[in-house]
């Protein structure tokens, strides 16, 4: 069972790598 904290650094993670993978994307 997956804490709230546990849940909120796990979307917080997955935002990162978007916006990170957007950006790269945008440079290229």
């Amino acid at each position: 069972v997956l804490s709230v904290v546990e849940m909120t650094v796990m979307l917080a993670d997955i935002v990162i790598a978007w916006q990170m993978f957007q950006l790269a994307g945008l440079d290229h």
